[in-house]
Formats: structure tokens, C-alpha cells, sequence
């Protein structure tokens, strides 16, 4: 198994991580290498979508930019980073 890639610390990245996060769940994590992560955000987040929609997958986008997930996925990927930054 190869090592992890190192995760993004400039402010500029995390920044492009936070947005990106924002907007499409899982995107961020896609962007400072954390695939699996992503994955999960990205399913989970299509999953709610066509679980409160009866699915309907046109209501993806909003939910994910106005329902919350979209903030929760950026959250979760700023506290990544700034667990790593702390960690050295």
C-alpha cells in the first residue's frame, strides 16, 4: 500500500478546498487527496437526495448547495486541514 499524498496546508489550498466543498459535498476532500472521504460525501449526499425526493435526482444540486450537506462537507474538510497543520 502506497503512503498517503501529504495534505495540502497553504492558505490557498484550503481556501480552493473550502469552496470546492461547497460546492459539490465531497469535492474538497477529492482536491487534498482523500478519495474515500470524498466518495463518502459525494454518495452520501446524492443518497439524501434521492431518499427526500422519492428519486427525483434534479433536487441533487440544491440540496447539496442550500440543504446543508454542501457546509457540513466543508466543515468536515477545514478541520481535516487544520488537524494536519496542527500535527506538523
Amino acid at each position: 500500500m502506497s503512503p498517503r499524498r501529504p495534505l495540502p496546508t497553504g492558505r490557498r489550498s484550503v481556501i480552493a478546498a473550502i469552496l470546492l466543498s461547497l460546492l459539490v459535498a465531497g469535492l474538497g476532500h477529492f482536491f487534498v487527496g482523500r478519495l474515500a472521504r470524498g466518495a463518502i460525501w459525494l454518495g452520501g449526499s446524492l443518497a439524501i437526495s434521492l431518499i427526500l425526493r422519492g428519486g427525483d435526482l434534479a433536487t441533487w444540486v440544491p440540496l447539496t448547495l442550500l440543504g446543508g450537506i454542501g457546509l457540513l462537507s466543508a466543515l468536515d474538510v477545514w478541520m481535516l486541514l487544520r488537524w494536519r497543520a496542527a500535527q506538523g
